[in-house]
């Protein structure tokens, strides 16, 4: 008993003279715990997190996550902030196996292809789908990852190719840029029966649709109703 009771004192001695001892041991616990878990957040490394975009990046994640293998996402953010808002989808898409079918209204594949390129992702993940460059007299992109249309109205024709494109055993992420701009050359009957037919078409693959569009207040009457459409309407602050 006497024995036991000194072992006992002789321990709370040990740790008096160190206080430090368990700071320190509690600290390499803590170090070895970060070096097995080497990514920080829904799969972002460190260099991504600080990232400018990766506050969408977050949310994006989260949305994407909750809403499973196949989806259709109406994503919204400002006319200023939509930018960033693409570049997060791309880069939670790039992650993944089969194409990104990017549907550009807004810019030509040429430029849409080097600005990404520039943003360190690999642009044989991701065919374009120009619907704008030979209608505005935009370069041509040079890539085997290209279509294009000769008008923003071919509106069969582009979901025709879109059907075909999401037959393939990969199934591939859709993401059409924008909405907005698909209005600017489109009546809103026309683009809502367009947008009502490749959301169930993308249904009917098992793949997943992002549309994206701008807040402003000309589309938001035409956003309502194509909400209604989708699974998730998701507005980025």
């Amino acid at each position: 008993m006497q024995l036991k009771q000194n072992a006992i004192k002789n321990n709370k001695a040990d740790k008096l003279k160190n206080p430090k001892q368990d700071k320190k041991e509690t600290a390499s616990a803590g170090k070895a715990e970060d070096k097995s878990r080497p990514n920080l957040i829904a799969g972002m490394e460190l260099e991504e997190f600080l990232a400018e975009d990766s506050k969408y990046r977050l949310k994006i994640e989260k949305t994407i996550e909750e809403l499973g293998s196949s989806f259709s996402l109406l994503l919204t953010a400002s006319p200023s902030e939509l930018g960033k808002a693409k570049t997060a989808v791309i880069k939670r898409f790039a992650k993944e196996k089969g194409l990104i079918l990017y549907i550009t209204f807004n810019q030509s594949a040429s430029k849409l292809l080097n600005e990404l390129s520039a943003k360190g992702i690999d642009s044989k993940k991701i065919f374009v789908i120009d619907i704008v460059s030979k209608d505005k007299g935009y370069e041509i992109a040079s890539s085997d990852y290209f279509s294009d249309f000769d008008s923003p109205s071919q509106l069969t024709d582009l979901l025709l190719t879109l059907e075909e494109k999401m037959s393939a055993k990969d199934k591939p992420s859709l993401l059409f840029d924008s909405i907005s701009t698909f209005l600017v050359y489109n009546d809103k009957e026309s683009a809502q029966k367009f947008l009502h037919s490749l959301i169930a078409k993308v249904h009917k693959a098992d793949s997943r649709v992002v549309l994206l569009a701008s807040n402003d207040s000309a589309s938001k009457d035409a956003l309502s109703t194509i909400s209604q459409f989708c699974d998730r309407f998701y507005q980025l602050d």
